[in-house]
């Protein structure tokens, strides 16, 4: 004997063997793209700026700010960032010694601060220096220039110089 199928018990019985959900065409999803990742050393660049000079501590601050391409603030993180000085062979010459290192992610969607200031910025503050001498600033093994400190001072928070 013969069983005959009917089509409406064949589709019942398709539908029962495929869990009883009716197929549905497959969605592609494309996945979203990575954000681009940029990881920059710097070493020894930027400009050496002298603010401020206090001649009862005899302490001359400023800072270092590296430089070496724009990085935004909003999508730069500060990984690493140091800044050693050091007297050299006289006690005239300030040699400075600067590293940073920065990660960069920038997601394709998501825009950037244009604001170029997220490179790297480390104040200091030198003691002992002598009013009325020169010294020779020196950023990793290149001499920037010098400085004469002043014997009369600038009204407080003028900034005195920068090295480039």
């Amino acid at each position: 004997m013969r069983a005959h199928v009917l089509p409406g018990q064949f589709v019942a019985f398709m539908m029962l063997l495929s869990g009883c959900t009716p197929l549905t065409p497959a969605v592609l999803q494309t996945p979203a793209p990575a954000p681009r990742t940029t990881i920059t050393t710097l070493d020894n660049t930027g400009s050496i700026c002298i603010l401020k000079l206090d001649p009862a501590s005899k302490e001359l601050s400023g800072y270092w700010r590296a430089e070496g391409g724009c990085f935004s603030s909003s999508c730069t993180r500060i990984e690493d960032q140091r800044l050693s000085i050091a007297r050299g062979e006289t006690d005239l010459d300030l040699r400075f010694d600067a590293h940073v290192k920065l990660t960069e992610s920038r997601a394709p969607s998501v825009p950037c601060s244009a604001d170029c200031m997220g490179s790297g910025y480390v104040p200091f503050t030198i003691t002992n220096v002598i009013v009325g001498e020169r010294y020779s600033i020196w950023l990793g093994s290149q001499k920037r220039g010098e400085f004469l400190v002043p014997r009369v001072f600038p009204e407080q928070g003028t900034r005195l110089t920068c090295f480039q």
